[in-house]
């Protein structure tokens, strides 16, 4: 086992490596780029039909307008020849002549819109997030699936955004190279890739694209990719349940490479998200943290050595540099938005579920952190009654009242079933029982509230509690409840 394991890590070695020969360690905005790599995957997107040059060559230094972007998308979709007998279908003022069938064809197809309802920015320049945009929607995905302004989540989380593209001032080699990744990419909610999908359309065969591609040219890429993925995923312990009732889901973003003094040094964009399961399979809400994260590899064996939050300087991060530096929450909330899509996946499929714990868990968990604990417990053969509390918070501390079953009872061990208290403030906060008293039998629960006057929130209509006594009664075998308030006491001003 462990001589396999080396030889597996000495390939991972070797394909990081070869990334970061490719990318030149890091890429600077202000870098004089070598396109070699990107020349290679120009070939072999040409050979199968999928992307041309100009009568000057790919021109694979310059920018796109959206007019070209759009021409290389379709063509790179193998619908060159469906636009082409389309003609000019679409609806703007703005499209030269020669681009009249392939907008016509994205823009029927869902591939892209204008920028108003008679212009579509035609010799507008292509940004990097316009063209993830064009390839996401090209792999299945809709506007339900990501915002268009901020793609770089999803298109990372698919393995669309390789490290030898800069969507910092986007360029035709960098259209080349998300082109070439998308190839090796599954269409959304299936297990066959654009590729397959080409071949099955009958764009190429097998044959033709096995020739043009012996292997996946990022596949460097996606190596680093996933030991990034297993790295974070070991390091906070997420996709899988924490506690039975929490569920962490990571988010990662590979912005630049380095090696320095034996150590490959990997700067990502991080996100954690955390959410909880409630009894049922009901999201319990959740929330995240983020930060640029700089992750520390032995150069030699590819072996995790550490991490670091915050970055040295602007120069580790440049790939989504204008939108990341200038909004970074707004980054992060589309972030977000994703994992919670994902959460609700992991949720049907399963994999993120509930699980009731057992009884010694449930009562862990009254005081498994700093700012919970236990008021007073009252035992019965079949289940525990637990007064605790919660504090910590700007309103207070909250007090809680309810049962945890024992092993053998009837609600089933583990079970916790929380008992109403009455309202103090417009914060929800709760306080303690006056009194608490278990039936001799162990059968019955009763708890009391004594208020002297009634407390409601007048301009939102809502009553806090009642003038009286809050006389509740628990059948501690079932979990049954009910209230009665009795209003035996005086008013006190």
């Amino acid at each position: 086992m462990k001589t396999e394991r080396m030889g597996f890590m000495k390939k991972v070695v070797a394909l990081v490596l070869a990334v970061m020969l490719c990318v030149g360690m890091t890429v600077h905005a202000d870098t004089v780029r070598d396109f070699t790599l990107q020349h290679e995957m120009a070939k072999q997107l040409y050979a199968l039909g999928l992307f041309y040059g100009t009568e000057n060559g790919f021109e694979l230094e310059r920018s796109m307008t959206r007019a070209e972007a759009v021409v290389m998308l379709v063509r790179a979709l193998g619908k060159a020849e469906a636009a082409q007998a389309m003609g000019k279908t679409h609806p703007f003022t703005d499209v030269p002549e020669w681009a009249d069938c392939y907008i016509s064809y994205a823009y029927e197809n869902g591939l892209t819109n204008g920028v108003s309802e008679t212009e579509f920015g035609a010799s507008d320049e292509v940004l990097g997030q316009m063209y993830l945009t064009f390839i996401l929607r090209a792999l299945g995905y809709t506007d339900e699936d990501f915002f268009w302004d901020v793609p770089y989540p999803l298109a990372s989380y698919i393995g669309i955004t390789p490290p030898d593209a800069q969507f910092n001032g986007f360029l035709r080699a960098d259209a080349v190279s998300v082109t070439t990744a998308a190839l090796f990419v599954n269409c959304k909610d299936t297990k066959k890739t654009l590729a397959e999908k080409l071949i099955a359309e009958s764009a190429f065969s097998v044959e033709e694209f096995e020739t043009a591609y012996p292997s996946d040219p990022h596949l460097g890429y996606r190596t680093l990719d996933a030991l990034m993925q297993k790295t974070i995923s070991e390091k906070y312990n997420t996709g899988k349940m924490i506690d039975n009732e929490r569920y962490k889901i990571p988010l990662h973003f590979i912005e630049s490479i380095r090696e320095e003094n034996g150590q490959v040094q990997v700067c990502v964009l991080e996100m954690i998200s955390e959410f909880y399961i409630r009894e049922g399979n009901e999201s319990g809400g959740g929330g995240y943290s983020s930060s640029a994260m700089v992750y520390v590899f032995d150069a030699q064996t590819m072996e995790f050595l550490s991490s670091d939050h915050g970055v040295r300087d602007d120069s580790w991060i440049s790939r989504i540099a204008p939108e990341y530096k200038t909004a970074p929450g707004y980054y992060w909330d589309h972030a977000f938005t994703l994992c919670q899509k994902l959460f609700a996946a992991d949720i049907e499929s399963g994999k993120a579920a509930w699980k009731t714990p057992t009884y010694e868990e449930r009562m862990a968990s009254f005081t498994k952190d700093s700012y919970r604990g236990i008021y007073q417990t009252y035992e019965t053969d079949f289940c525990t009654v637990v007064e605790s509390y919660v504090g910590g918070t700007p309103h207070g501390t909250y007090a809680s009242i309810g049962i945890v079953y024992k092993p053998g009872a009837e609600m089933g061990e583990g079970t916790y079933v929380g008992l109403p208290m009455p309202e103090e403030n417009g914060w929800g906060l709760t306080r303690r029982p006056d009194t608490v008293t278990v039936s001799e039998d162990g059968k019955t629960l009763v708890y009391t509230y004594t208020y002297t006057q009634k407390a409601e929130i007048v301009d939102m209509n809502r009553v806090l509690h009642e003038k009286g006594t809050y006389i509740y009664t628990v059948d501690l075998i079932t979990g049954e409840k009910a209230c009665e308030i009795v209003d035996n006491v005086e008013n006190i001003e």
